[in-house]
């Protein structure tokens, strides 16, 4: 797993490699102390997963293989992300 920034990641999480967590956003491409993601519990991030700083997601997350989820993005709980799917940023999933 490659992180970025300040991650927070909850118990019980499977990352399959590669994965990249807290990925820099444009105003914080040269910053090493900026918010990076928070993953609630029991998360499956499959390989090839991207997900942006400032992004939270909830318990019981999962995504398949080749997701990105861009910064300031908010995700509720029991939440699946289909392989390949772009979130371009500034959404909001509920629960």
């Amino acid at each position: 797993m490659i992180e970025y920034g300040l991650n927070k990641i909850g118990e019980h999480a499977r990352i399959f490699e590669p994965v990249t967590i807290g990925f820099p956003s444009r105003e914080n491409m040269d910053k090493t102390d900026f918010t990076g993601s928070i993953i609630g519990k029991n998360a499956t991030l499959r390989s090839g997963t991207i997900i942006y700083c400032d992004v939270i997601i909830g318990d019981d997350f999962q995504t398949g293989h080749n997701v990105m989820i861009r910064e300031k993005t908010s995700i509720g709980n029991h939440v699946a992300i289909g392989t390949s799917t772009v979130i371009d940023g500034k959404v909001t999933i509920g629960d």
